[in-house]
């Protein structure tokens, strides 16, 4: 069976600097066991993240 993990935050970084960190983490995200697909997504308005994890098994 599949699974999803929906992750939200807030954090106090500029957009800027959290995309930044993002993009320089993404190779180890790559090597998660499971991992399918990730989607990010961020809220201008609030300035929320989100995080999509879809993975192969629980």
């Amino acid at each position: 069976m599949s699974a999803v993990l929906f992750v939200r935050i807030r954090s106090s970084l500029e957009f800027e600097e959290l995309e930044r960190r993002l993009l320089e983490r993404k190779p180890g995200v790559l090597e998660v066991p499971g991992l399918v697909q990730k989607i990010f997504g961020h809220d201008p308005a609030s300035g929320d993240l989100c995080g999509i994890y879809f993975f192969d098994s629980r």
